[in-house]
């Protein structure tokens, strides 16, 4: 028979050494596994406030345009009475200048 004299892993050597390396390269994957989650779970919440931060920016510009579309309607609105109530009083002032009929003059 062949006896290797290789020595195996310092850390590891024992009757157990195979449960042990894989005890602690679970542990130290385990840690850069939180650490990846961690960063992902950092990274995450960045991106939702970017997209909290986007949805209000939309909302303030749907009521500002609300607002200013309002505004229109109103302006609008007050040409449409201004020119109603101009039109009137030159209907007004035509009819004040049209010749009234002439009242008989009473005999006496």
């Amino acid at each position: 028979f062949f006896f290797s004299s290789r020595r195996r892993h310092t850390r590891c050597s024992g009757v157990s050494w195979a449960r042990r390396c894989v005890q602690e390269t679970d542990n130290e994957l385990s840690s850069e596994y939180q650490t990846i989650v961690s960063e992902l779970e950092s990274k995450e919440e960045h991106y939702r406030q970017i997209e909290e931060e986007r949805r209000r920016e939309a909302e303030i510009e749907r009521a500002w345009a609300e607002q200013k579309a309002k505004f229109e309607r109103n302006r609008k609105q007050q040409i449409q009475a201004a020119d109603y109530i101009l039109q009137a009083f030159r209907n007004f002032k035509i009819a004040s200048k049209a010749k009234k009929p002439k009242k008989p003059k009473k005999n006496k």
